[in-house]
């Protein structure tokens, strides 16, 4: 299983991905649109399974949508 932490903003997202062990095995940008975000987590969840985290922002839903809908788990942190 590997980790993808994403920090979105309105144009684009800044994504890095992590192995088992927490070592930064890939990163990059993306834009933050639907098309973009569903190719991101197609191409990365290809390698492997993944599990997703985001900060909560004002596109938090949005990307919670377009990663689930692409069959992605998404981690939530409530305190």
């Amino acid at each position: 299983m590997k980790y993808l932490g994403m920090d979105v903003h309105s144009k684009s997202t800044v994504w890095c991905m992590l192995d088992a062990s927490g070592e930064v095995i890939r990163e990059g940008v993306v834009e933050t649109t639907e098309p973009g975000l569903a190719a991101l987590v197609k191409e990365l969840a290809s390698e492997d399974e993944i599990v997703a985290g985001q900060e909560v922002g004002t596109m938090s839903y949005f990307v919670h949508d377009v990663l689930t809908a692409a069959g992605t788990k998404l981690l939530s942190y409530v305190r």
